[in-house]
């Protein structure tokens, strides 16, 4: 996937994975938290999106469901077909459950244009946290997380 081609607001992965990087040896430093997490969306395989721009509008809605959710500081990468990666740069663990609160909300409404009615998606979430990153692979740091996915 290019820069081009990603939903707004979204970074490159690895961009994102710098970030990432950065984040878990600055929150290591300072004494905080930084958390990693993947969110999977599940039935997107209920649509036709065989065709890229279909594709696209529905990641597009996805991404911006989620960004309505992070606080400023995080940040929003797409790492596979269903899957986002969101970075919570260093914070506090009472700051992070209440972020996490807003996340996992068992269900996304996204709202198309031109779409007959709203639609609500599963997601599912696994957590990675700074000292998990720092033993990631440097190119997928989001790989411990993804094996927390439930299912």
């Amino acid at each position: 996937m290019t820069a081009d081609s990603l939903p707004p607001g979204c970074l490159p992965t690895a961009h994102f994975a710098e970030l990432a990087a950065w984040s878990a040896r600055d929150a290591q430093e300072r004494r905080l938290v930084m958390a990693l997490c993947v969110a999977r969306v599940a039935g997107l395989d209920l649509f036709d999106l065989s065709a890229p721009t279909e594709w696209a509008r529905w990641q597009q809605a996805v991404a911006r469901a989620l960004q309505d959710r992070l606080p400023e500081a995080a940040a929003l990468s797409v790492i596979g077909s269903g899957d986002f990666a969101v970075l919570f740069p260093g914070t506090t663990l009472e700051a992070l459950e209440a972020h996490l609160a807003a996340l996992t909300v068992p269900q996304l409404s996204l709202e198309l244009p031109g779409a007959a009615m709203p639609m609500s998606l599963a997601v599912g979430f696994g957590i990675a946290f700074g000292g998990d990153v720092l033993v990631s692979p440097p190119d997928q740091p989001w790989r411990i997380a993804m094996q927390r996915l439930p299912g």
